[in-house]
This record gives C-alpha cells, sequence and structure tokens, in this order.
C-alpha cells in the first residue's frame, strides 16, 4: 500500500476547463466524499484517476507505486453479457478468488464424477488459508441480493448489473476504489451494511454520493471541487457544513474590509489628476488589482449562492 498523489492535474472537455492544477494526496484507508454542484467535474475526475479518460499536459500528473490497482464503480457497468454472474464478480486474478470461483463452479454443478476435484480445490483453499475471503465473497453477495450465480449477466436488469458491478469492485484486490453514486438501486438496510462494510474493511475509497447520512457515516475526508479548483476539508459531511460556515464568515469579513478600502480609494481616484502625485503610481496599480479582486470574489459569491441548495440531495 503507498499514497496516491496528485499534482497540478488538469481537465479540460471542449473549451471548458473542468478542473485546473488540482493537487491533493490520497492515503491508505482514507475514505473521502467527493462532492459539489451539478456540473463541476466529479464523474470525470473518477475517470482521469481511473484511467477511463485523459488529462491535459504530456507529463503524467501522478506518483504512485507500479502495480497500484484501481477498482471504479461506473454509473453504467460495461459487461460481457454472455458470462454468468460468477465469471463476472470473480474475476480477479488473485489465486484465492480463482479457487473460491472453481469451488463455486463445483458446488453448483455438483455430481459424483467432480468428487476429486473438488477436494483437490478444498485443500488448495486450505493451504492459501482462502476460507476467510470465501466467506466474504458469500457475505457480500448475499447482502447485495446476488443468490443465481450461474445466469448469464446479459439478461439481468439494470439495477442488479450495478450491484454486480458493486461486489466486483468490493471483492477485487484494489488499492483505490473509485465509487460513483454506490447507494444507487439499494435499499436502506443494504446501503446501511455497505456503509458498516467500507469502514470495517480499512479500504482506501474516493466515492461520489447524493445520499447525505452515508457520507456523513462513511467519510473521513471531504474534497469539493468549486470553480475548477479543489478544497479539502478534515472528517465527514458534518464538519464540513461547520468549517464551510466559518470559512464563509472570514471570506465575508475579509470581502467587507476590501469593500471600503475600494470606496476610499474610489474616492481618491476620482479627484482631479493635479491632486494625485505621480509618485502614487503604485497605489494607482493596487487600486485597480483591489477592483479586479473584488470583481471575481463578487462573481464567485454570486454562483454560490445561486447552487448552495443542490450541492447535496435533491432537496
Amino acid at each position: 500500500m503507498s499514497d496516491f498523489i496528485v499534482d497540478n492535474l488538469t481537465k479540460t472537455v471542449g473549451e471548458k476547463t473542468v478542473f485546473q492544477k488540482i493537487s491533493f494526496i490520497i492515503h491508505d484507508f482514507d475514505r473521502i466524499g467527493l462532492i459539489g454542484i451539478n456540473g463541476t467535474g466529479k464523474t470525470t475526475l473518477l475517470d482521469v484517476l481511473s484511467g477511463v479518460s485523459g488529462y491535459d499536459g504530456d507529463s503524467s500528473p501522478f506518483s504512485v507505486k507500479n502495480d497500484f490497482k484501481i477498482g471504479y464503480l461506473t454509473q453504467e457497468p460495461d459487461f460481457d453479457d454472455e458470462r454468468t454472474v460468477l465469471d463476472t464478480v470473480l474475476s480477479s486474478n488473485l489465486k484465492e478468488m480463482k479457487l473460491i470461483h472453481d469451488y463455486e463452479l463445483l458446488l453448483s454443478n455438483y455430481d459424483s464424477s467432480q468428487q476429486t476435484r473438488l477436494e483437490k480445490v478444498m485443500s488448495e483453499m486450505d493451504a492459501l488459508n482462502a476460507w476467510e475471503i470465501e466467506s466474504q465473497v458469500k457475505t457480500v453477495l448475499s447482502k447485495l441480493g446476488i443468490e443465481d450465480l450461474t445466469i448469464k449477466v446479459g439478461t439481468l436488469s439494470g439495477g442488479l448489473r450495478r450491484r454486480i458491478q458493486l461486489a466486483q469492485v468490493l471483492l477485487g484486490d484494489h488499492d483505490l476504489l473509485l465509487l460513483d453514486e454506490p447507494t444507487n438501486h439499494l435499499d436502506i438496510h443494504t446501503i446501511e451494511w455497505l456503509a458498516t462494510f467500507l469502514k470495517n474493511s480499512k479500504k482506501t475509497v474516493l466515492f461520489i454520493t447524493h445520499d447525505r447520512y452515508f457520507l456523513d457515516s462513511v467519510s473521513t475526508r471531504i474534497f469539493e471541487l468549486e470553480r475548477s479548483g479543489l478544497i479539502e476539508y478534515q472528517g465527514n459531511y458534518q464538519n464540513y457544513v461547520r468549517l464551510k460556515s466559518e470559512q464563509e464568515e472570514r471570506d465575508a469579513a475579509l470581502l467587507h474590509k476590501k469593500q471600503q478600502l475600494y470606496k476610499q480609494e474610489l474616492t481618491w481616484m476620482r479627484r482631479q489628476p493635479q491632486a494625485r502625485a505621480t509618485k502614487q503610481q503604485a497605489r494607482i496599480n493596487r487600486f485597480h488589482e483591489l477592483k479586479s479582486d473584488l470583481s471575481d470574489t463578487t462573481l464567485g459569491n454570486t454562483l454560490e449562492m445561486n447552487f448552495e441548495t443542490s450541492r447535496i440531495g435533491k432537496k
């Protein structure tokens, strides 16, 4: 295990800069909630981190070990429809998972002629202590309501296909899980189980969700995408709300000071030129910088106020 380091990541789609020179570090066992108003690029960021989508520039913004593995729960699963549920869920190259796959397959199609093969597989599982993993596989499949492992995934509904993809990601041998709306198509009891599973399994997770309670329960850090940048907050969603409010109060106080200074300097600028000595050129330059800064700040505050209520949840 190692840190996943992102340094100066930029992504442009068409003429829009989705995020610009953002930097952050994902540590082992972090559970990070990724939030932001619609259109800020949350899914795009997961696409870039997973390698599904590219990034701007020639040099890689990522610093990570060579064999770092990422599991990605997308909003639209991409499966081979001819494969069975068993083949899809237990598709990891991990030897233990291959043995569990063979074990489950032999059990589902058991007859006496396969007894020798079954005993060999069980013996290999004993040698690798794979029974604990097998128990976890059974638990995950059961909790997600996946029962028939022999059916082809192409015959399943969209909701069940998403559950199968979730099981595949949770059971994979990954260093980092990227989860895009993991609670979709899950009932409240399954969502509660998933939250507990992620907290107890010591997995490193970066996830998007509109379920505020899930976000509050699972997250240890919050990443907020805003105006092409990324801001980090420590703690869960409640901590984020408190820290965000405190920051907005500080920003408001600073903005008020700048506005008062601007009024003062504007009065000075409106005087006749002879009332301003040429040696005050530095002060004139600072006035124009202050005017530009206030213009940008006011625009940012307006956008924030207009979209604040759509940040989390549908209400």
